[in-house]
């Protein structure tokens, strides 16, 4: 059983390929913020960089 349902001709196929490739291509920047700030908050608790806290 596939996510999106079973193609049914090539078409489909293509349209729904490009569909989950957009849909990747637009989670992409998500999940590098995502990293960069989980390291931002590893450096933090470390020491390595000063916090915003008072």
């Amino acid at each position: 059983m596939a996510v999106f349902g079973q193609a049914v001709g090539l078409k489909t196929h293509i349209w729904r390929n490009n569909a989950r490739s957009a849909i990747l291509l637009a989670g992409f920047p998500v999940l590098l913020v995502g990293i960069l700030f989980g390291v931002q908050v590893l450096m933090m608790g470390f020491g390595l960089l000063p916090n915003s806290g008072g």
